[in-house]
């Protein structure tokens, strides 16, 4: 992977931009845009290992070459259609409605982080598309548990989709930070789970 566009500023945003910084610090590029300029000025101030470029509009970095792209926004609306969806593509849908159906109905792949209950009631743009009818409910190739054990990987001109609801190794990494402070600390008390003693 060598060029990225994040689109979003806030926290996810954030968090992402610090990922890419840690892990891929020789990225040829990377885009950025976000709604407000305030916030875009924020996230663009940070100390990167690689050049970056600010967009006003998302459609003005719609038609680079870019290997990945991020959104972490909380658009109510869509604002990614299929012209996104290009051969070699990841599209990754961290944020929470900025990909339209007919986007996703252009990705060869659809990658999900977890496929569970809350399909029938989360706003994310995958869960609505599926609850409209338009998407199955076989519809995905791979949940995280395939891409962290190294089950599915995509062909090279694949445009893969991946929504992200949020969960599993995120929140486990987080609770495990807890736990060590916790011990550490001497603080807090074991419960039991599930029976285990």
């Amino acid at each position: 992977m060598k060029r990225v566009l994040l689109l979003g500023a806030g926290v996810q945003a954030r968090a992402h931009l610090a990922m890419l910084s840690a892990q891929f610090p020789s990225l040829e590029a990377l885009g950025l845009w976000n709604r407000t300029a305030e916030r875009l000025d924020a996230l663009s101030a940070a100390a990167l290992p690689f050049a970056c470029e600010r967009y006003r509009h998302p459609d003005d970095a719609q038609a680079q070459p870019w290997d990945a792209v991020i959104t972490c926004t909380g658009a109510q609306q869509p604002f990614l259609g299929p012209d996104w969806f290009t051969p070699g593509r990841l599209v990754m849908q961290i944020g929470y409605h900025e990909v339209s159906f007919a986007a996703i109905k252009r990705a060869t792949q659809v990658v999900v982080d977890a496929w569970g209950e809350f399909r029938h009631t989360s706003a994310k743009s995958l869960f609505q598309m599926y609850r409209a009818g338009e998407f199955p409910d076989d519809g995905w190739v791979a949940d995280l548990t395939a891409l962290v054990s190294g089950r599915w990987r995509p062909a090279p001109d694949d445009c893969v989709y991946f929504s992200s609801f949020g969960l599993n190794v995120f929140d486990i990494a987080l609770a495990a930070r807890v736990l060590q402070a916790a011990e550490r600390d001497e603080v807090g008390t074991p419960l039991a789970l599930f029976g285990a003693p």
